[in-house]
């Protein structure tokens, strides 16, 4: 799921042209957010096996422990929110470029491209339903996807201070330990 992630990303018209150090903030900032969205909106046997897995096993619950309410919410107000594949595609290209992430070298390009994405977003909800509500809507969900990114990083840097010894898959550690 984190190479779909990280390939979903690069896909991304213009993405390209961010600089390598800014491509890999971005990808470390939103891979657990593509993954939590293409689950939930899914919803499938995948987002159990992710609650299963995740929110129940003792060991892994010392990393994921503070964020189940969030993670189940998220998955219900996607689920009613009824997207379809391209506004949910918008959505994660807007959760993947966020111009506010800290530590950015070029956060002008990110600003520029996350604006680009949601013009087409707003013309494309305007062409499908001739308002904007389903805009506002999924507007709506990317600040939200940020707070869920937050809360993810401190379970999991929480649950490596309280059991360092648990060895985590090396990329799952440099996308959220570092």
């Amino acid at each position: 799921m984190i190479a779909s992630s990280i390939i979903f990303a690069k896909k991304i018209p213009g993405f390209k042209n961010i600089e390598v150090s800014d491509k890999m903030v971005l990808i470390k900032s939103c891979t657990f957010l593509m993954i939590l969205t293409q689950l939930s909106w899914k919803n499938d046997a995948k987002f159990d096996w992710f609650v299963d897995t995740f929110l129940t096993v003792d060991t892994l619950r010392v990393f994921t422990a503070g964020m189940e309410a969030e993670t189940r919410k998220f998955r219900e107000d996607i689920g009613n929110a009824k997207l379809d594949s391209i506004e949910t595609a918008l959505m994660m290209v807007l959760v993947v470029l966020n111009p506010d992430i800290p530590n950015l070298v070029n956060p002008i390009i990110v600003l520029d491209l996350h604006s680009r994405f949601k013009e087409i977003l707003k013309k494309y909800c305007t062409e499908k339903s001739q308002n904007l509500d389903s805009y506002y809507r999924i507007l709506r969900f990317v600040p939200y996807l940020y707070n869920v990114e937050i809360i993810h990083k401190e379970c999991v840097r929480s649950g490596h201070v309280l059991m360092p010894d648990v060895q985590l898959p090396a990329l799952f550690a440099e996308i959220n330990l570092s």
